[in-house]
């Protein structure tokens, strides 16, 4: 199998939903998010800022998934990069105006204002799938570990920036990066049981 059609088979099973693969996906693309925000913010910003962007656009990609119709590695870097790109430019519109981003909803974890594909509306069927999601989401959360229940359900209700995070849980940047990292392991665990 080429390294395109193993881009083109995990990207189809991560906007299909899968868990594994979308942080498989993430994983693999994470050096090119990190350069295009470090060539966007330069060296300084980055190391002040280029986290917490990163973060949006992670999940801005996660959600916009559906609208790529690429099929190699390639293709799907430019997109990336293009995601990344105006990502930036929104949250560079957001700093200036002294705004924060915008809440997403409970839908998915996934959920950022990101560009969505054109039949995204509130059509029933899509308010059913993203009600579904939202409950077995709920579900998946009651079967992890309770040392990680409160902060998924505070994940998912209010999408805190990490430093806020990191605040309420009274814990260093670090310290909470790696506690958040545990908790969604165990999440994606959790939902790929049966429940």
């Amino acid at each position: 199998m080429s390294r395109g059609q193993t881009t083109h088979v995990l990207v189809e099973a991560a906007a299909g939903g899968d868990v594994d693969a979308q942080g498989r996906l993430l994983s693999r693309f994470e050096p090119v998010l990190r350069k295009a925000v470090q060539s966007s913010l330069g060296r300084d910003r980055f190391l002040a800022d280029g986290e917490d962007l990163l973060q949006e656009i992670r999940m801005a990609v996660l959600r916009a998934l559906p609208g790529f119709r690429g099929r190699d590695r390639a293709s799907f870097i430019a997109w990336v990069r293009q995601v990344s790109t105006t990502k930036t430019i929104d949250w560079e519109r957001r700093r200036r105006s002294g705004r924060r981003a915008p809440r997403p909803g409970i839908g998915s974890l996934s959920g950022t204002n990101a560009p969505e594909p054109a039949a995204r509306g509130d059509a029933p069927s899509r308010m059913i799938l993203l009600r579904e999601e939202k409950e077995r989401i709920g579900r998946a959360i009651e079967a992890v570990p309770e040392q990680y229940r409160e902060v998924l359900r505070l994940i998912v209700t209010e999408s805190p920036e990490p430093g806020e995070l990191a605040a309420r849980l009274g814990r260093g940047p670090e310290a909470t990066r790696k506690f958040v990292s545990r908790a969604l392991a165990a999440l994606r665990k959790a939902l790929r049981q049966p429940h």
